[in-house]
């Protein structure tokens, strides 16, 4: 599934670049995979965009999933009931970790979806992405610069919806080893409770295709930028409205799909957080608690 996105979102860094090599640092440390940078034809100065996307702690979900992987293991080789136990409640002690980081990845990439949406507002460009493109909104386009920019910015957000929902699977395959164990041991069996094994498969089914949607979704943004960038350019320097006018009747297929596909993709980005990324951390949230609660709570027979 990352495949796909690490391909589109490899950075290429120079001077002209959007984001600073500090910020492409920042993200390197979080986890986040690199996104292609939109090469500015004006200068840097001109473009009053807001800061760069907050970091999401990915890797840090992935490290503690990880390590609670690694604890299942350790009580998949012991043999002794007791100890068993006890390592599975430190493989429930690291879930529990990367869940609550899952929480905060979550809430941070609201915060993102936000913040792109009120730069869309703040520079009235929503004509330029409501997925519905018309040649008088070009309009309310004010600088090539800026639009671009917005676009780059949507993809990096994609990239971190992608990212955040390989993490959050990474958990649902914690709780899945962990009730596999408990099954395979009758002594231990009881301190499954009411977890299903149906509800974690359908809560990693739903990770993977939202993850692989946003895959789907950041190869429309980096095409249709790719198409619209060059027209845009032209556009931008044609000296008259009439010699605008005539750019956009040249190509205005190319500015139709590309105006469009960047639209469509974003609405999609947007409803990808409330509708689905949000809901199964909230799943995510329950089951971890409530198998983490069952396994620290069970008391062995004597």
């Amino acid at each position: 599934m990352m495949k796909c996105c690490l391909a589109i979102v490899s950075i290429t860094c120079c001077e002209s670049a959007r984001v600073s090599v500090e910020d492409a640092k920042v993200d390197v440390d979080w986890g986040i995979p690199k996104i292609p940078q939109v090469v500015s034809a004006l200068p840097i100065a001109a473009v009053p965009l807001q800061g760069p996307l907050k970091a999401i702690p990915i890797q840090q979900i992935t490290q503690a999933s990880g390590a609670a992987l690694n604890a299942v293991s350790q009580a998949q080789k012991l043999a002794e009931i007791a100890a068993k136990l006890k390592a599975l409640i430190e493989a429930c002690k690291h879930a529990q970790t990367a869940t609550d980081t899952g929480k905060t990845a979550v809430e941070t990439l609201g915060t993102n979806t936000a913040g792109i949406h009120k730069n869309i507002t703040g520079q009235k460009y929503e004509p330029l992405f409501d997925g519905v493109w018309q040649q008088n909104d070009m309009v309310a386009l004010k600088s090539v610069d800026v639009y671009l920019g917005i676009v780059n910015t949507i993809l990096q957000s994609t990239g971190q919806l992608t990212g955040v929902t390989g993490a959050l699977n990474s958990i649902i395959e914690v709780l899945t080893s962990v009730v596999d164990l408990l099954t395979s041991v009758s002594e231990l069996t009881p301190a499954i409770g009411d977890t299903q094994l149906t509800t974690l498969q359908g809560l990693s089914n739903d990770a993977t295709t939202v993850g692989s949607q946003c895959d789907a979704e950041a190869t429309t943004i980096g095409a249709a930028e790719t198409k619209l960038r060059p027209v845009l350019i032209k556009w931008e320097a044609a000296g008259s409205p009439v010699q605008k006018t005539t750019v956009v009747a040249q190509n205005f297929k190319t500015f139709q799909t590309g105006f469009n596909d960047v639209g469509k993709a974003w609405t999609s980005v947007k409803a990808f957080y409330d509708t689905k990324v949000k809901p199964l951390m909230d799943k995510i949230v329950l089951e971890v608690a409530k198998l983490s609660s069952n396994v620290n709570s069970y008391q062995l027979p004597r």
